[in-house]
């Protein structure tokens, strides 16, 4: 899949997990990270693939762009969160991400 048209979104794959990363003023991030998103969900459907809707969530370098981001996915189900479990894709909202050992 290429993202070419989206060049400030970039995706992130380990194993079966996929992210997708923007950056850039709100408005840019906006724009980009939807369409970027249909585009991702589009070209996984149509090699059969589909996106697991209770795994998809969002995280935004702030309140507002993430309560935006969530209405403008909303047919995708992504769900806005603070923190998320790291599952092998860096990324945090606007700060360095914390890793929490368990022994």
């Amino acid at each position: 899949m290429s993202l070419a048209v989206h060049p400030t979104v970039h995706k992130g794959v380990v194993v079966d997990d996929v992210g997708l990363h923007a950056y850039g003023r709100e408005q840019h991030v906006l724009e980009q990270l939807p369409a970027a998103t249909e585009l991702l969900h589009s070209e996984l459907a149509k090699v059969d693939l589909r996106v697991k809707r209770s795994k998809s969530k969002l995280i935004a370098s702030s309140v507002n762009l993430r309560i935006a981001l969530q209405s403008k996915l909303r047919r995708y189900a992504v769900k806005g969160v603070s923190t998320e479990r790291n599952l092998g894709i860096d990324f945090s909202g606007g700060r360095r991400a914390a890793r929490t050992v368990r022994r």
